[in-house]
């Protein structure tokens, strides 16, 4: 399973950054509390709409994850026993891809 940093993910707020070729850009910083409860860097996105979707994402990771692999549990059993319906076993399949995705290894 591929390692993630540990949220709530936060958008800190503005900031600049300047790449290799010496340009600067305007980026959204996305933060999570270290230790201390300071803010520590964590990626910059240069999209406020993206920036959010991320930091939605992340922190809605563990709880989407767990719904998934108690879904795969249960559509598991219909389809071991034979009862499970065409779209129960296609909705049986998408559920284990997804969580290989969610967990990398895809």
């Amino acid at each position: 399973m591929s390692t993630h940093t540990q949220g709530p993910l936060d958008i800190f707020g503005d900031g600049v950054i300047t790449l290799e070729n010496g340009t600067t850009h305007e980026v959204q910083v996305l933060t999570v509390k270290d230790q201390r409860g300071n803010d520590e860097e964590v990626a910059y996105c240069f999209d406020v709409d993206r920036a959010s979707f991320i930091v939605r994402a992340c922190n809605a990771h563990e709880e989407l994850l767990k719904a998934l692999v108690d879904a795969q549990a249960i559509l598991g059993d219909l389809v071991r026993s034979g009862t499970a319906s065409i779209d129960e076993i296609e909705t049986y399949s998408t559920v284990k891809a997804a969580i290989a995705k969610a967990e990398g290894r895809f």
